[in-house]
């Protein structure tokens, strides 16, 4: 064996990196395995949402960040008839390769050792040791923990390799570009579409800072006929509709359009198995309808370090003693995952969507809901639903 720590982590994304970074915090011997060299990119919306943005607070990590990218303190939303609402949050824009490189970062200078280049094949458990096996630099390596934890992101060929896999193809799908718009370009708010063309899905467009915005789509595969061509759908969002027509007019692209796939509602994986934890959004933690992952991923990833913590100290590691880790995710998670999954079969209706955000407009009380839905201090389902909708009717 060339290396051997307490407890190895795949993937250096939010919930690798978090993961990591809680673990040396408490003294752990930690490894980051990372596909990619550092900085690397990641397709994402790159926006920081509530929940993150409250965990980073925890973990006293957010005043480095803040100095990087760009806050807003508003979303504005578009229905399908096009009708509007702002809606009031904290939202943070930066950059995937800049957020990922700051967590692992930190992570590293807690402690933790960053294995760039090193692309998991392949992974077993012993009675004492979790061995997997990695490709860097064309040769093949091995590396023996005493606990892994799979931090991989949607990718299904190594979650398949680690034989977590429930669902190989993904339920949800992401494209984004960047460019840097006009200056007279609003850069105070974030901006979402809900047009028909893209349902159940939407487009935005969001500021970084300094002129440059992230401009994308999303679709929901799970919640309608899957869309193959989202370059497409993107395309007709930039040409066809007028507010970002005419928001991308005279802009600069600075990126080529790049696709992701990505795994909503808690769904997708077994969270454990024997010397094995799974974080983020390995095991679908990204919300159905909004596609918020990155919170969910750090706060999962938060979950499995504690639990990593208790298995180390008692030695106990089979599939049956980590269960307590899935019991934990349902427990703190279930609801909530199912609340979006439920909003995201209402919010993919057109008139649904026309009836929501214009009464939001009208009704201080809807609009609330709707913002606190955001900030995670409501469900969605408070307002998407039967009972919802009906009582969105008699709200003022």
């Amino acid at each position: 064996m060339n290396e051997s720590f307490d407890v190895a982590v795949v993937g250096a994304g939010p919930a690798g990196s978090i993961a990591a970074l809680l673990l040396a915090r408490a003294g752990v011997s930690v490894a980051i395995l990372e596909k990619q060299q550092f900085p690397r990119d990641k397709v994402c919306g790159d926006v920081l949402m509530p929940d993150a943005i409250g965990l980073l607070r925890e973990l006293r990590l957010w005043e480095g960040l803040r100095a990087r990218g760009h806050t807003t303190g508003f979303a504005r939303v578009f229905a399908p008839n096009s009708t509007h609402v702002d809606l009031a949050g904290q939202f943070h824009a930066i950059r995937r390769v800049d957020l990922d490189a700051l967590l692992v970062k930190e992570a590293t200078e807690a402690g933790a050792t960053l294995i760039s280049g090193a692309s998991a094949t392949d992974f077993r458990a012993s009675s004492n040791a979790a061995i997997l096996g990695y490709t860097k630099s064309g040769s093949r390596e091995e590396m023996r923990a005493r606990l892994a934890i799979l931090a991989c992101g949607a990718h299904a060929k190594t979650l398949q390799r680690f034989g977590v896999t429930l669902r190989a193809t993904p339920s949800a799908l992401a494209m984004r570009t960047y460019y840097r718009l006009r200056d007279e370009v609003d850069d105070t708010r974030l901006f979402f579409w809900f047009e028909r063309a893209i349902l159940p899905g939407y487009g935005w467009i969001f500021p970084l800072g300094d002129g440059v915005f992230n401009v994308g789509a999303g679709i929901f595969r799970d919640a309608g006929p899957a869309r193959q061509n989202l370059q497409d759908v993107l395309n007709s969002l930039l040409t066809r509709c007028e507010g970002p027509r005419e928001m991308v007019r005279g802009g600069t692209q600075l990126a080529p359009f790049k696709g992701a796939p990505l795994r909503t509602g808690l769904t997708d994986s077994r969270p454990s198995a024997d010397r094995l934890l799974v974080c983020g959004e390995s095991i679908g933690a990204t919300y159905s309808m909004t596609g918020e992952g990155i919170g969910k991923a750090m706060e999962t990833a938060s979950v499995a370090a504690e639990h990593a913590l208790d298995a180390l100290g008692s030695g106990k590691m089979t599939a049956h003693d980590l269960a307590r880790y899935d019991d934990d995710l349902e427990r703190r998670f279930r609801e909530r995952f199912a609340s979006y999954s439920k909003g995201q079969h209402w919010l993919g209706r057109p008139a649904v969507c026309d009836f929501v955000f214009g009464r939001a407009r009208e009704s201080s009380r809807v609009k609330s809901i709707l913002e606190g839905i955001i900030a995670e201090r409501q469900n969605p389902t408070e307002l998407l639903s039967l009972w919802g909708l009906l009582k969105a009717f008699v709200l003022r």
